[in-house]
């Protein structure tokens, strides 16, 4: 499969995710990182970093893109997607007022869509939900046209991923356990080691900063 990849970590330990992928078929032909590692970008694949991404300025190797317009229609039919967006905002472009907002919106769908034409890429996947902007767009555009979309978020405090298909509808296997759960009951002797222990630092009545700050 041709896979759009958003992993933005400045970690060289990005490596493995990438021989994984390799030892499994897939290729990397976009990939959304940090500049820190850029020298770890798989060949043949398109780097942009990530806070360039959020700033709406596009891929090095796609500066001269040609992105056409947005048709009206598209336009109206993403009025949800636009609204989002522009919430989303009030994070990095908080300073930004709405018409501003709006030009910025228009221009990352311009250029996501042209993306996702040159690319064609088989699946996109997100190292988190989407939430800066772009990759929310770029989400949104990807499930209207049928690309298969995989998504993960942290569980910080045992390091390990949940992963989603839908932002809108969640995790169907943490949705599945949880309904299981509020069923039968839950005591903290069910859950596995680490749990409780993370369970017994946040419930012994002190002040507490969550694990990832």
């Amino acid at each position: 499969m041709k896979l759009l990849l958003l992993w933005p970590v400045p970690d060289p330990a990005i490596e493995v995710l990438f021989a994984e992928f390799k030892r499994a078929g897939h290729e990397i032909v976009y990939w959304v990182g940090e500049r820190p590692v850029v020298k770890l970008c798989p060949p043949g694949a398109v780097f942009h970093d990530h806070y360039d991404a959020w700033d709406a300025t596009p891929a090095e190797k796609f500066a001269d893109m040609p992105c056409l317009p947005i048709p009206k229609d598209v336009i109206e039919s993403l009025f949800e997607v636009e609204s989002l967006a522009l919430t989303m905002m009030n994070k990095r472009y908080d300073a930004a007022p709405v018409d501003e907002r709006k030009h910025i919106y228009y221009g990352m769908l311009s250029y996501w869509s042209a993306v996702l034409e040159r690319c064609k890429p088989d699946a996109i996947v997100f190292s988190m939900l989407p939430h800066s902007v772009y990759n929310y767009i770029l989400y949104e555009l990807a499930r209207r046209r049928g690309i298969s979309t995989i998504l993960f978020d942290d569980a910080w405090f045992v390091g390990r991923l949940i992963m989603y298909r839908d932002i809108w509808s969640g995790s169907a296997p943490l949705t599945a356990a949880l309904g299981r759960h509020l069923k039968s009951g839950i005591q903290p002797s069910d859950l596995g080691e680490e749990f409780r222990a993370y369970y017994a630092r946040q419930s012994d009545g002190a002040l507490r900063t969550p694990s990832y700050m």
